[in-house]
């Protein structure tokens, strides 16, 4: 009898831990939507707008479980609190706590950035949320309101400075005042009290609070802003993003592909626009003796690698290196002298260069006929001293047609027609390749037909509109960029009296914005954060334009 209740004890034992595990290890049903909403503040205490503040404890509570460590990283106080701040979490809602008193008569900002993530699904918060109150009788009703443009602005830091006798240097002190973008780009800095300030725009990688350069996106303002009692609103404070790259372009890789060609690659892409044969050397160390190069090429390589093409060889036997002089990167960086070394080829170069394609600005490569351009691509560097004479255009009644050519590299010549051309209507371009021998001396005796046909005037759009609220000495440009397209946009000045219009516009859905060229250099310049340099006024047309064929649209204005 003992033992069959010790056999029961144990049996029943065994079940009551195997039931009690089952409970404890419950899962909610599988399936059901995702959870895409982002969590938002629904409490907090003091309220916004509170004055006279006596305390030292904020609380404020979350639409649902968020994540803590997110919390910590995206709290941020303006101006600077003095002490170290204690986290008391229960359930949503959360205490924080303040070491050392607010200072006297001064409007706090506090912000709860987009950085915020929920428990569920790591939705982070659509807004950032800013909790204003002062230990004085008066908030500070300062605000200056903006919206950076990004592909992805949220989260990006906007960082205010008090100027007084000396400007502030973000590179190496923390902004007075600060606060968060969100999803759609805006954002407000609160509080301010009168005085002038410097603004940027930073996304703020490391969150030391501090604008690293290399490394962190920046946007420059336009302006300083002044606030008296009377004028304490600024709205329109915009910015663009950008990184400002002060590294000099570098070689990654040489490989030479066969006797006669090489494939270079630099870190980043250069400028091809100052790129020629000019840049490039090879030099034999072992005879002491210099290979020129003939022609340098785009082709089909990556967005930082050349071709080089040459028609003399280099010897295996011997210490072979390539020099590369006076490269220019896409901001302007300079490298002066480089050089690698180079294991040549003994493979020969029996590739003859082709015709490859032609392209145009227009879909289906066709051709405006009032501005005939386009780009004639050839598989690899070839000799254009003859080019003229190897090319010719036709309609279709075997009339020449009178063009000129421009060289945008060895392999990419943009050909562009002085007649004005009949719209719906095909013409030829004749290519006598004999007459077009690469470095090696190959050619095709052959001649090549590359057909395209004009567009109607009546398959574009186009757009008219005027630029508001600006002096009439200001020189001011309108920008026509295409929002499915990254290759497709226009650029125009205005007339003097600030008025614009696009003709001949693709169809499709378009961005419209203008800047101030202060520069005069038809560009739109993004300034620089230390030294300071003030970015261009720009100013956005708030819709997006939906342009049709043969349905151009009036009366857009643009104000500032």
């Amino acid at each position: 009898m003992a033992s069959i209740s010790k056999i029961a004890f144990k049996l029943f034992t065994f079940s009551t831990v195997v039931f009690v595990y089952s409970c404890a290890n419950q899962m909610g049903p599988s399936g059901g939507e995702i959870d895409k909403t982002p969590p938002a503040i629904e409490e907090i205490t003091p309220a916004n707008g509170t004055v006279n503040f006596t305390g030292d404890v904020i609380e404020v509570t979350f639409s649902e479980y968020v994540d803590k460590r997110s919390v910590r990283d995206a709290i941020f106080i303006s101006p600077s609190i003095d002490g170290k701040i204690e986290y008391d979490w229960s359930g949503r809602t959360l205490q924080l706590e303040f070491e050392k008193p607010f200072r006297k008569n001064t409007t706090y900002i506090i912000t709860f950035g987009t950085d915020i993530i929920d428990v569920n699904n790591r939705n982070p918060m659509a807004e950032s949320f800013n909790l204003t109150f002062s230990t004085g009788s008066k908030i500070d009703n300062g605000k200056i309101s903006g919206k950076v443009y990004d592909e992805k602005p949220a989260g990006t830091m906007v960082f205010a400075y008090v100027i007084t006798d000396t400007l502030a240097n973000p590179m190496t002190q923390k902004p007075n005042y600060l606060s968060q973008v969100g999803i759609n780009g805006n954002y407000e800095l609160l509080g301010l009290s009168k005085g002038k300030y410097l603004v940027f725009a930073v996304k703020d990688d490391f969150k030391d609070l501090i604008y690293n350069i290399g490394d962190d996106y920046y946007g420059a303002p336009s302006q300083f802003v002044n606030f008296t009692e009377i004028d304490s609103v600024f709205a329109g404070l915009d910015f663009f993003l950008t990184k400002e790259d002060t590294g000099k372009p570098h070689l990654s890789s040489v490989t030479l592909t066969d006797r006669n060609h090489a494939l270079i690659e630099f870190l980043e892409p250069v400028d091809s626009t100052k790129l020629n044969n000019t840049n490039f050397f090879f030099y034999d160390s072992t005879v002491n003796r210099g290979v020129l190069i003939d022609y340098v090429y785009k082709g089909t390589g990556k967005s930082a690698q050349w071709y080089l093409s040459f028609s003399d060889s280099l010897s295996e036997e011997n210490d072979n290196y390539l020099f590369v002089k006076n490269i220019l990167d896409k901001n302007g960086n300079m490298l002066r002298m480089e050089s690698v070394s180079v294991i040549p080829s003994s493979k020969a170069d029996t590739t003859v260069p082709a015709f490859s394609k032609h392209k145009t600005s227009l879909p289906n490569n066709q051709v405006d006929p009032l501005n005939p351009k386009l780009e004639l691509l050839f598989s690899e560097g070839i000799n254009s001293t003859q080019f003229l004479k190897a090319v010719k255009v036709i309609d279709k009644n075997e009339n020449t047609i009178r063009f000129t050519f421009k060289k945008n590299d060895d392999a990419n010549f943009e050909l562009i027609i002085q007649e004005k051309l009949k719209s719906k209507s095909d013409y030829k371009i004749l290519l006598d390749l004999s007459l077009m021998p690469d470095a090696a001396g190959n050619k095709l005796d052959s001649v090549h037909t590359v057909k395209f046909q004009t567009i109607s005037d009546l398959d574009f759009s186009g757009v008219a509109g005027e630029v508001k609220n600006l002096g009439k000495d200001k020189k001011v440009m309108a920008v026509l960029k295409s929002a499915d397209n990254k290759e497709i946009s226009y650029i125009s000045e205005t007339k003097p009296d600030h008025s614009f219009i696009f003709e001949k516009v693709q169809p499709g859905k378009y961005f419209l914005w203008s800047f101030c060229d202060d520069d005069s250099n038809a560009q739109y310049s993004k300034g620089a954060v230390s030294p300071l340099h003030f970015s261009e006024m720009f100013k956005f047309y708030p819709d997006t334009l939906n342009l049709r064929a043969r349905w151009p649209v009036g009366d857009v204005i643009i104000k500032y």
